[in-house]
């Protein structure tokens, strides 16, 4: 879906597939996870912390920025490595947006290439050695979403510190 919004709103409208485009349809499927994830961290931080740097005079923006977010910060970190590797397996937004490209890229309005594309026309190819290479690719994008799940589960043990 949000493909085909990004399509008719910016693919159309520029009347070319770019990086650009690509870039932005995977933005917004990123954005619901990272708002709901900074929201719960925010919410488990105790009042009391945040009533502490209310007390001393600290401003609320200041609070919010020092005193909050820091503390939240390894459920923040959570969220977007999360959601990075979430949008790392998505082919259709970007077949809809960016195309995909054998060609190197010079600009952010050119056609892009993406892991998920190329397993997708290698693994339908007919030729066996696309097969193979495709097999390949998806071996690397597996290792690639594993270590970043591996970084959160390290990154969600870390024990939120409050600076002083």
């Amino acid at each position: 879906m949000t493909g085909i919004v990004v399509y008719v709103v910016v693919v159309a409208t520029l009347h070319r597939f770019s990086a650009l485009a690509g870039g932005i349809a995977l933005s917004f499927m990123m954005i619901p996870i990272v708002a709901i994830s900074t929201h719960e961290s925010l919410r488990l931080v105790p009042s009391s912390i945040r009533e502490g740097g209310l007390a001393l005079g600290v401003s609320r923006s200041k609070t919010l920025v020092y005193i909050l977010v820091s503390t939240a910060k390894s459920g923040i970190i959570t969220g977007i490595a999360l959601s990075v590797a979430r949008i790392m397996g998505e082919t259709a937004p970007l077949l809809f947006t960016a195309l995909g490209s054998q060609w190197l890229m010079t600009s952010v309005f050119d056609p892009a290439a993406s892991m998920t594309v190329l397993i997708y026309e290698f693994g339908t190819a007919p030729y066996p050695s696309a097969h193979a290479f495709a097999w390949g690719a998806a071996l690397i994008l597996l290792l690639l979403v594993l270590g970043l799940n591996v970084v959160v589960r390290i990154a969600s043990r870390l024990k939120p510190t409050v600076p002083i």
